[in-house]
Parts: C-alpha cells; structure tokens; sequence
C-alpha cells in the first residue's frame, strides 16, 4: 500500500483543493470599482490552483516512482496497515474549508489569524508546541494579518470581510 501513498494522497488533495476553489468562487467580490483581477476571492483561488498543481504533481511523482519500485513481499504487510494519507495533510484542509466558511461571518483578519494559528499547531513538531512558541505565532499571525487587511484596504481600496469587527 506505501507503495500507492503518493497516488492516493495526491488524489485526496486534488480533490479536497477542487472543493476549496469551489468555495472560493463563493467568496462575495469585492472590488475597487476600477477593472481588473484582484478582488477579495482572487487570493483563495490562486491557493486552489495551487494546490491543484501541487497534487497532480504527487500524482505524477508516485506513478513514476511506482514504475521505478519493486514490490518486496516483507515490506507488502507492514505497510497495509499504513494509513496512505498523512493526518496532518487532512486536519490542513479542514482548516482552509473552515476558514473559507467562516471567513464572511468572523472576518478576514480574526479567521486569518486563527487559520495561521492552527496551521503552525498541526505543522509545528510536538516539542515545539510549547506556550513561548504559540504567543509568537499568534502575535506574528495578527501583526501579518492587520498588515494584509491594512494593504488591501488602504493600499488597493478593496474591501475584505470583516465579519464580527465590521
């Protein structure tokens, strides 16, 4: 089965990231009144596509190197009891399809730093999650986040969703 991980969890990504565009496309657009782009759900897709890309890519990489790879017989049962897709991949697009749903009712810059937050929690080794470390993230999550809503309000005249704050 390890030797089918990269297929199947590249699989499972496309098809999770598929779902996040699809939301995405959902995001109320909010522009400057000038032509263009950018507006308030062109990052999310971007991040879509991305992801898109990023997984076919684990696909074509896993078929590769199933062509490559010869199957050992001692290898074949400790792997079938393998789970094929990291947990940390799955909890990481639960919380962008979270974020996503949330994002017009919280607000961009509280859901922004709580994405970060648990982002850094799921992706950050266990003994790296002590408090010191989580009040870092959480104040470079915040700084980061009223700095992106600064710019795009200020600097580009778009309005992003500010939820509860708004």
């Amino acid at each position: 089965m390890k030797k089918y991980s990269d297929i199947i969890s590249g699989a499972v990504l496309f098809v999770l990231a598929a779902v996040y565009y699809a939301m995405a496309t959902q995001i109320k657009q909010y522009n400057s009144g000038l032509p263009g782009i950018v507006t308030s759900d062109f990052i999310p897709k971007v991040y879509g596509v991305a992801v898109m890309v990023l997984s076919a890519i684990l696909i074509f990489r896993g078929i590769r190197d199933l062509k490559k790879a010869q199957v050992q017989e001692t290898g074949e049962a400790e792997d079938r009891k393998r789970f094929p897709i990291d947990p940390a991949i799955v909890l990481v697009f639960l919380l962008l399809v979270i974020y996503v749903a949330l994002l017009d009712t919280v607000g961009f810059t509280i859901m922004s730093t709580l994405f970060v937050l648990g982002l850094s929690y799921i992706l950050l080794p266990k003994e790296k999650r002590t408090p010191k470390t989580c009040v870092a993230v959480f104040v470079v999550a915040l700084v980061f986040s009223v700095a992106i809503t600064l710019i795009f309000v200020k600097g580009f005249s778009l309005t992003l969703p500010m939820g509860i704050l708004g």
